[in-house]
């Protein structure tokens, strides 16, 4: 099975680590320093750009993304990988 490649960017917060964006099926990827490795289906790349360059990602984060994207919590990076490869 083929999976898919993300391309992770470190953001300066206390509480978000990195974020990747995959492109084919607008899902935002967003990795916690406590270890928590979300998804966020239906997002725009305008969205991804904002949040990268946000003075607090954090508030962005959960101003612009959180309760309005339908997100998903994973155990690790191989499921989400494995999962993204499967979408279009």
């Amino acid at each position: 099975m083929k999976t898919a490649k993300l391309k992770w960017t470190d953001v300066e917060s206390s509480n978000v680590q990195s974020v990747a964006y995959h492109e084919t099926s607008k899902t935002l990827c967003v990795r916690f320093h406590n270890g928590g490795l979300y998804t966020y289906d239906h997002v725009g790349q305008q969205v991804y750009v904002e949040l990268v360059h946000a003075d607090s990602v954090g508030k962005y984060l959960n101003h612009a993304v959180k309760g309005i994207f339908p997100y998903t919590k994973w155990s690790n990076e191989k499921d989400l990988l494995a999962d993204l490869a499967k979408r279009k």
